[in-house]
This record gives structure tokens, C-alpha cells and sequence, in this order.
């Protein structure tokens, strides 16, 4: 029986996996992103009327200027809404980065603790990977990254125990970014990173290093 009450899964290089999984903004870094990049530049080319070349420097500088949260970014500076932006860049056919795993399936029926995605990610991509994986019925909420609060704010962590009425130290986190885990740990939530590295395995902030995600279901059931 699990000493848990609640189960954070990060998505995106966690649920599954994509070049450089386990270091810091790894996802910028994949051809995920680089997809995502080109939808922006032509929903910006199309919406300010602009060329693509002005349209690359403009989403250059929002990037740079509101360190990568360019939803919130083009909302203050040009008043394009979030949700309109998000369904023109992220909607993007999953199948072409992640597949069905019946592994991870199995894996997370195993697991009878609930369970929630904490994603930086919109809703419109989530529900898509989490489809294309076959698990987006494993999971109570999805909280993305549409709003103000989002990781690594404290707050975005919070806001789901309270929702659940339950105390960070009866949470378990699953991540594979490491900046992600340390505000959740310094809330008293049980840590999980998973990297196929050691290096931070003896980081404080960092309670279990596992090297897939298969291998949760053995930590999740100590006692």
C-alpha cells in the first residue's frame, strides 16, 4: 500500500521521453519545439501582418525578453490571446513524437494512488500526448501551463493540494527537469527525478533518481 496520496507526473520528457530528458529547458532543445517554433513564426506572420523573417525576430525577442513564456509575452505586448496562440502553435499531431505505451500503461493501473499531470505545456498538447500514450484516462486533472501560475512557482504545486485537501509531504513528484523539483521538495513533497544520469542523485532536493519511469511503481509502494 502507498504511503502517498497524490502522484505529480510531469509530462513532456517524463511520460516519455525526448533527447536531453533529465537536464534544465530540455524540451527546447528537440525537434518538438522546433515544430512548435515554425507554427509560431507563421501565426505571428499572419496576425501582425508581418513578414516571416520579422516574424522570427519578433518571437526571438519575446522568447528572449520573458525567458520563454512567449504566450504571456505576446499577450502583454500585442494583446494576442493565449488560447488563440496555443491552438495555432501546439496543436500538434502527437503520434509523430510520442506512440501508445502499454507498458506505461500497465504501469500506472498498477498504481492505485491518484494522479495528476503538472504540465508547463497547454492543455491543446497535453490531451494529444497523453491520447496518443493511451493513459489520459490514468489521470484526475491535467494543470497547464495557460495561466500565470506554472512551474517552478511554488503556487502551481499548492494550488493542487489544496484542490486534492491533502498536505505537500503526502505528495509524490515526478520529473525530469531538476529546477522543477526544487521548490517541490522545499514544500516537504517526495522527490523523483528521472534522467538517465547519476549526477544529481545526491542533490538534496532529490530523493529518487530513476532512470525510466517504469521502475516508479517499486518506489511508490515502500512503506
Amino acid at each position: 500500500m502507498s504511503k502517498y496520496k497524490l502522484i505529480i507526473f510531469d509530462m513532456d520528457g517524463t511520460l516519455y521521453k525526448f533527447d536531453g530528458s533529465g537536464s534544465n529547458n530540455a524540451i527546447f532543445n528537440t525537434m518538438f519545439y522546433d515544430e512548435v517554433t515554425q507554427n509560431v513564426v507563421k501565426f505571428l506572420s499572419n496576425k501582425l501582418f508581418v513578414s516571416l523573417q520579422d516574424a522570427k525576430k519578433i518571437r526571438e525577442d519575446i522568447f528572449e525578453r520573458y525567458k520563454g513564456d512567449i504566450s504571456i509575452g505576446l499577450e502583454k505586448e500585442f494583446g494576442l490571446e493565449r488560447e488563440l496562440y496555443f491552438t495555432n502553435t501546439w496543436n500538434i499531431y502527437a503520434a509523430k513524437y510520442c506512440n501508445e505505451d502499454v507498458l506505461l500503461q500497465k504501469m500506472l493501473l498498477n498504481i492505485l494512488t491518484k494522479k495528476v499531470v503538472l504540465t508547463n505545456a497547454p492543455q491543446v498538447w497535453a490531451k494529444n500526448a497523453l491520447r496518443m500514450l493511451g493513459i489520459a484516462d490514468q489521470f484526475e486533472r491535467i494543470y497547464s501551463g495557460e495561466g500565470d501560475i506554472r512551474k517552478p512557482q511554488k503556487e502551481a504545486y499548492l494550488q493542487i493540494c489544496e484542490a486534492f485537501g491533502i498536505k505537500p509531504d503526502e505528495v509524490m513528484i515526478v520529473e525530469d527537469e531538476p529546477q522543477y523539483l526544487k521548490p517541490a521538495k522545499e514544500l516537504g513533497m517526495t522527490t523523483v527525478l528521472i534522467s538517465s544520469s547519476n549526477l544529481l542523485s545526491n542533490e538534496s532536493y532529490v530523493d529518487y533518481t530513476l532512470k525510466n519511469i517504469y521502475d516508479l511503481v517499486k518506489i511508490v509502494r515502500e512503506k
